[in-house]
Parts: C-alpha cells; sequence; structure tokens
C-alpha cells in the first residue's frame, strides 16, 4: 500500500509539474519581454520617486535646522504629523486611476478596430 501510494503522489506531481511547466513556459514566451521591460519601468519609477523624497526630505530637513521652535509649533497645529503618507497616497490612488482609464480607453479603441 505505501509503494502505491508513493507512486501515485510522484505521478500526480509530476504532472502537476509538467502542466504548470508547459503553462509557465507559454506564458514566459510569449509576455517575458513585456514583463521585463514593465519590471524595469516600475523600477525606474520607483528609483525616481526616492530620489525625489530623499532630496525632499533632506531639504526639509535642512530648513528645519533654520526655523524657530515657534514656528515649528504653529506648524504641527495646521499639518498633521502622516501629511506625506496621505499625499502619496492620494497621488498614488490617482496615479493608479489615470492608468486604469488610459487602459481602458486603449480597450476602447481596439475593440471598435476589432469590430470594424
Amino acid at each position: 500500500m505505501g509503494v502505491f501510494l508513493t507512486a501515485l503522489l510522484n505521478g500526480l506531481r509530476w504532472l502537476f509539474v509538467g502542466v504548470f511547466g508547459a503553462a509557465l513556459t507559454r506564458i514566459l514566451t510569449k509576455y517575458g519581454p513585456a514583463i521585463i521591460a514593465l519590471g524595469f519601468i516600475i523600477a525606474a519609477i520607483v528609483s525616481v520617486l526616492t530620489l525625489y523624497l530623499n532630496t525632499m526630505f533632506a531639504t526639509v530637513e535642512s530648513i528645519h535646522q533654520t526655523i524657530p521652535q515657534a514656528a515649528l509649533n504653529v506648524w504641527g497645529w495646521v499639518m498633521p504629523s502622516n501629511a506625506i503618507p496621505c499625499l502619496l497616497a492620494l497621488l498614488t490612488a490617482r496615479f493608479f486611476a489615470w492608468v486604469t482609464k488610459v487602459g481602458y480607453d486603449l480597450l476602447k479603441v481596439k475593440a471598435k478596430a476589432v469590430s470594424s
């Protein structure tokens, strides 16, 4: 019984490896270059955004040293401490909404071209 179960599990394992391997090979050969290009584009955007935010934080830190404490206290009354994460979330949501709209418009153009 143990040998049969081991053989059955090995057979199932190799079946799934073959099916998933073939599917993954087809996906990567068809969409591999696009996935790699998208990865580079996302890495470039993240790098530029990180560089920009680090520069801005360094600038704010250098300005912070010359601002009197009373002005900083008043700034704390007006601006919440989580303003930068909130602004980043808002801008990210707007960016993804724009990307979605552009993709939807592109799909409409392609559908119109195919149906014509």
